[in-house]
């Protein structure tokens, strides 16, 4: 968790790219399986506001949150039924 900590830091005192930061957190969210969708959501809510204020991350930030809710239905369905 203090890396998380250390990374908000950075990215709050703009010492990272900001932009960059924010497309690696929307590549890190594609490319992780569902086993790691708590660490993405305290990733996307910690960054939230940034995400969804610029269109492209926005975008891509729905695209992927509808794409891992659907990994999640097939995952239970495949295990239910």
């Amino acid at each position: 968790m203090s890396r998380l900590r250390l990374v908000t830091y950075l990215y709050a005192e703009q010492l990272i790219d900001q932009t960059t930061f924010l497309k690696w957190c929307l590549t890190f969210t594609e490319k992780s399986s569902i086993e790691v969708s708590p660490i993405i959501v305290i990733l996307i809510g910690i960054f939230w506001d940034d995400l969804i204020a610029r269109r492209a991350t926005g975008r891509k930030l729905t695209e992927l949150i509808l794409d891992k809710v659907d990994q999640v239905l097939v995952s239970v369905a495949q295990t239910w039924f």
